[in-house]
C-alpha cells in the first residue's frame, strides 16, 4: 500500500520472478518431493532457467527506452522467413522486429516453433497473428500453435510457463499491452486471491492471515502512516505494543 500505484505491478512481477527462481532452482537441483515420473512431468512444464533469465532481462524499461537496431531486425526477417508473424499482413516496426530478434536469441529453444516452423503459415494462422497485432486486447489473442502441447493442456505449472512466454512475446510485439500481460502473469503465479493493487487490509493480514511469529514488512511512503495503522490494530485488539525506532 505504501508503493506508488505505478510501481505496485512491477513489484508484484518481481515477487513472481523470485517465486519462480525458487521453484526453478528446486527442479534444477532435484530438491522437490514426489514420484520421479510426476516430477519429470512438472519439470517439463516448469520454467527453464533461460526463460526465467529472459523474463528478468526483458524488463519493461528495455522497451520504453529501446533504440531499435535495423540490422538485427533485417537479419531476423531474412533468417526466419517462415515465421508466422512476418506473414500476418501487418507491417512490423523496426522496434518490433528488433525486439523479436533479441528475444529469439535469448530463447532459441522455447521460440523455435515460432521462429523456425517447418513450412510457411497457412491462412488461419496468419489471420490469428494479424488479430494479435491489431487487437486492443492482444494478450487475450495470443496464437498458441507454436506453444508446446503440455503448456496448453491444463495444469498450474503449464499455465505459469505459458503466461511467461506470452508476456515475453507481448513485450516484443505489442509493448502497449505489456502491462496487461504482466497482470496475467502475476495472477498465473500467485492465483486470483493475490492482492497486489495496494488494497490489502492490514488488520486482516495481521489477525487472520498470519501468526504472531510471522514477520511483516510494510513499505511506507509520504501520506501513508504505517506506524499509525499498527498502533490502531494493537489498540483495537487490546494488545501491548513496544515501538523501537530504527531510523528512516
Amino acid at each position: 500500500r505504501g508503493l506508488l500505484s505505478g510501481d505496485q505491478l512491477v513489484f508484484a512481477l518481481r515477487l513472481a520472478e523470485i517465486r519462480l527462481s525458487h521453484d526453478t532452482a528446486q527442479f534444477t537441483t532435484g530438491t522437490g518431493t514426489g514420484t520421479s515420473s510426476y516430477h519429470q512431468h512438472e519439470q517439463q512444464q516448469s520454467l527453464s532457467t533461460s526463460e526465467l533469465d529472459a523474463l528478468v532481462k526483458q524488463g519493461l524499461n528495455s522497451y520504453l527506452h529501446a533504440t531499435p537496431t535495423t540490422s538485427r531486425g533485417a537479419a531476423y526477417r531474412q533468417a526466419h522467413s517462415n515465421c508466422p508473424v512476418l506473414h500476418a499482413g501487418v507491417p512490423l516496426s523496426e522496434l518490433q522486429l528488433d525486439s523479436l530478434a533479441h528475444l529469439s536469441t535469448l530463447l532459441p529453444a522455447s521460440l523455435k516453433a515460432l521462429a523456425d516452423p517447418v513450412a510457411p503459415p497457412e491462412e488461419p494462422c496468419r489471420g490469428e497473428w494479424a488479430a494479435f497485432l491489431k487487437d486492443g486486447e492482444a494478450e487475450e489473442k495470443m496464437p498458441i500453435q507454436w506453444v508446446p502441447n503440455e503448456l496448453t493442456s491444463g495444469g498450474d505449472l503449464g499455465t505459469i510457463r505459458f503466461s511467461i512466454l506470452r508476456l515475453l512475446v507481448v513485450r516484443a510485439l505489442r509493448p502497449d499491452r505489456a502491462v496487461a500481460a504482466m497482470e496475467l502473469c502475476v495472477t498465473a503465479v500467485f492465483g486470483n486471491s493475490f492482492s497486489w493493487r495496494g488494497s490489502s487490509d492490514l488488520y486482516e493480514i495481521a489477525t487472520v492471515e498470519t501468526e504472531a511469529k510471522t514477520p511483516l514488512l510494510i513499505s511506507s511512503s509520504a501520506g501513508f502512516d504505517s506506524g499509525g495503522e499498527v498502533r490502531s490494530i494493537a489498540t483495537g485488539r487490546g494488545i501491548g505494543l513496544v515501538e523501537v525506532a530504527m531510523g528512516s
